[in-house]
């Protein structure tokens, strides 16, 4: 292993778990000078700090992580999933981003079949009655989650709506244990979807994807059978955009 393998390789464990300098040395297969000299260098690029005898991860780390994000476009990555999502699916798919109380629809595949949604690129929709709105609102944290819920008034759009402060922290709920978010009719009385979450490099849900058919053509249940191809579209995207799971995540999924 050459020195810049293992540099990248300590940056990579360090971030997982900050260790001693002997552990350092033992987890590398080097000598301890040899290990201190990796750390200095990698200290004098803000990469590792050392406090009270025990190296952590530095702030250059994550300012190299803002830059990258910086230089990500979302659309740009998205493009090719949402064209494949398109296509296997049949459906018209969204990609869209939250921007205040309302989602904004930032990328579109229409579906082939002669009746088309009437969304556009640009195009608004409440965050609280729309599949790709619920999908990033359930994994906020709960303070921006009430914040929102304090700025938004609820409006009955059809007679699905969810219409209520309660009903809609339930329903998010709901979705934090299915991964899927459902619009049934609530924005649109003649549109239903299913819709997921993307997450960046922080955790934190940027965007989400939904897949959708009129009412005249398809079932819930038509959707329902596209469930996994959705979450592995999402997960593809969002690994894209830096997001790696938990633990706990990768130990339940297997």
């Amino acid at each position: 292993m050459s020195t810049i393998d293992r540099a990248l390789t300590l940056v990579e464990q360090i971030v997982e778990r900050p260790m001693k300098l002997q552990e350092i040395a033992k987890e590398l297969d080097v000598h301890k000078s040899s290990a201190s000299r990796i750390v200095k260098v990698l200290e004098k690029h803000k990469f590792l700090k050392t406090e009270n005898g025990v190296i952590y991860p530095g702030y250059g780390i994550l300012q190299l992580a803002y830059l990258i994000n910086e230089k990500l476009d979302i659309r740009n990555i998205a493009r090719n999933h949402i064209e494949h999502l398109g296509e296997v699916t049949r459906g018209t798919i969204h990609l869209c981003i939250l921007d205040g109380n309302e989602v904004v629809y930032i990328d579109k595949k229409d579906s082939p079949y002669p009746v088309r949604m009437h969304s556009r690129i640009g195009n608004r929709g409440p965050v609280y009655c729309t599949g790709v709105g619920k999908a990033i609102l359930a994994y906020l944290p709960e303070n921006e989650v009430e914040k929102l819920m304090n700025s938004i008034t609820f409006n009955s759009f059809t007679k699905t709506t969810i219409d209520n402060r309660e009903d809609l922290l339930k329903e998010l709920a709901s979705i934090k244990e299915s991964s899927i978010s459902i619009d049934n009719g609530e924005h649109e009385e003649s549109v239903r979807c299913i819709a997921a979450p993307i997450f960046n490099f922080e955790r934190k849900p940027v965007a989400a994807i939904s897949i959708s058919y009129t009412t005249t053509r398809n079932t819930l249940e038509d959707l329902f059978q596209y469930r996994s191809l959705l979450l592995e579209t999402t997960k593809a995207i969002s690994a894209e955009l830096g997001f790696v799971p938990s633990l706990t995540e990768m130990v339940n999924k297997y």
